[in-house]
């Protein structure tokens, strides 16, 4: 369901759960967008395990995972697709060619297309 969730959107959802952000940034994955939510100046973003229970529900979706770093909060929602990752893509990525490794092995994409 969540394959057109806006950042307006989700922070209107957040701030139902008490969460308010300053700032949402979206970084678009093949099967999972991550939405980085950056706190208010001054500011904490409180979550509890709770939410990303919640959040699922509300989104329709099977799971929401969550992750803290000192900048911001990160939730990772399934994006209710799959986009196919070529290897001539990652082959042809810049960070392949310019590797200084002797053997270099493409596994796959980050989150963000890395």
């Amino acid at each position: 369901m969540n394959n057109s969730l806006s950042s307006n959107e989700l922070a209107k959802l957040l701030n139902g759960y008490g969460v308010q952000v300053s700032d949402i940034k979206v970084v678009c994955g093949a099967s999972v967008d991550e939405y980085r939510l950056y706190p208010k100046p001054g500011k904490k973003i409180r979550v509890s395990g709770g939410l990303s229970v919640d959040l699922a529900f509300d989104l329709e979706v099977k799971s929401i995972r969550i992750r803290k770093t000192e900048d911001y909060v990160a939730l990772e929602i399934p994006n209710g697709g799959r986009r196919p990752v070529l290897f001539s893509e990652l082959v042809m990525s810049e960070e392949f060619r310019s590797s200084s490794a002797t053997l270099p092995i493409i596994v796959g994409e980050t989150i963000c297309g890395c």
